[in-house]
């Protein structure tokens, strides 16, 4: 049996960055203040530092 290469999947691009709390991609970083920002498209808060 021979094992094939996984193919990556293609909803998911390799290139966008990770949410840091639930590892969603993320296309955006909305900031609601120096400390406050929230992913999308998941929508987790995370502060300053998480980024």
């Amino acid at each position: 049996m021979s094992e094939q290469p996984s193919e990556p999947d293609e909803r998911e691009p390799s290139f966008l960055p990770r949410c840091p709390r639930c590892d969603t991609p993320v296309t955006r970083i909305t900031s609601r203040g120096p400390t406050e920002h929230v992913c999308s498209p998941c929508g987790c808060q995370v502060g300053s530092p998480d980024l």
